[in-house]
């Protein structure tokens, strides 16, 4: 069985950090959680996103999918389409 797990679970970890423990731990993929407070969010640049892609693709670890926090429903602005 393939397992994974979150950065939610791992808070402010260094991307490098996380891929060691994924792969030290025997986890064969992650889920990042994309928040303006962690190390990977919408507003890092095409070089970081590759450097953190490389790190897991070096350490042998998937990256599953990218956890972001959407506001459908939030209070605010809106506009018609």
């Amino acid at each position: 069985m393939k397992l994974a797990f979150s950065t939610l679970g791992v808070p402010g970890m260094p991307m490098s950090d996380v891929a060691r423990l994924a792969a030290g731990s025997g986890y064969h993929g992650v889920e990042l959680r994309a928040h303006p407070e962690e190390p990977v969010h919408p507003g890092i640049g095409a070089d970081e996103r590759a450097r953190v892609v490389g790190e897991f693709r070096d350490a042998g670890v998937d990256i599953l999918t990218v956890a972001g926090y959407v506001r459908v429903a939030a209070e605010g602005p809106t506009s018609r389409c």
